[in-house]
């Protein structure tokens, strides 16, 4: 099912019982993906249970590695890593899936893929950063926790099939995809080389006009302004 429509100022390039794909005056040549909410792959109602979890034991790391002087807990992702994320995912996901899906309708783009965001992570899966090493300087490593098939995905790089398999409703009766970990037998580097996924370019977008009850798009716009790689890279500062 698909349709080009405008409902309340939105005009959809895609509807589909799995996922939208739209824009928005204030920022009409940004494509935003929202899926729906039974698009997901997460473990039933853990994230909550566990993002207060994972919050309580940061606390009680953080007092230890004053004490101790090092740190090893993972904690909510800054709002500048999940959108990263949340960019990177949207241009492979078109470049990779809805393009083509576009194309099948007689469609075609209207927007550079690289110009694509994914508004929300599927239900249930949360970013979180893990922090390892000396407390004033540690290593981080951002991860997508909470899926029922990998204990943690590394890079939008690793999620997107995933991804795109959700955005088709999970065919194929049954709960694997394309992905590293649905198929072990395939490599990181493999898929990488397949779909070219080294490098996904960050949009330019101008400030959003303010209108009445807001948008999608001047939600996420703010976490699109700085400059960074697709994923929290594994840093230490200098």
């Amino acid at each position: 099912m698909s349709t080009h429509s405008t409902i309340d100022d939105i005009e959809y390039a895609i509807r589909s019982p799995h996922y939208d794909a739209f824009t928005e005056p204030a920022q009409s040549k940004l494509l935003l993906i929202r899926l729906r909410g039974g698009a997901t792959g997460a473990i039933p109602n853990a994230s909550a249970g566990r993002r207060r979890s994972m919050r309580l034991r940061a606390m009680v790391n953080r007092v230890n590695a004053v004490a101790e002087g090092f740190v090893n807990h993972y904690e909510p992702a800054p709002e500048e890593d999940v959108m990263r994320w949340k960019r990177g995912l949207g241009q492979l996901a078109v470049k990779h899936y809805i393009k083509g899906e576009m194309k099948k309708r007689g469609r075609q783009l209207q927007t550079h893929p690289d110009r694509s965001v994914l508004v929300d992570f599927p239900a249930g899966y949360t970013l979180y950063v893990h922090l390892k090493g000396p407390a004033n300087d540690p290593r981080k490593d951002c991860y997508l926790l909470h899926s029922t098939i990998a204990h943690r995905f590394r890079s939008p790089a690793e999620f997107f099939l995933h991804l795109i398999w959700l955005m088709k409703g999970k065919p194929w009766g049954r709960d694997k995809c394309e992905c590293k970990y649905c198929k072990p037998k395939r490599t990181q580097t493999e898929i990488g080389e397949q779909y070219d996924t080294g490098y996904v370019r960050k949009p330019r977008i101008t400030p959003p006009t303010t209108r009445r009850g807001g948008s999608s798009a001047e939600e996420i716009v703010g976490g699109l302004e700085d400059e960074g790689a697709l994923t929290c890279a594994s840093t230490s500062s200098t």
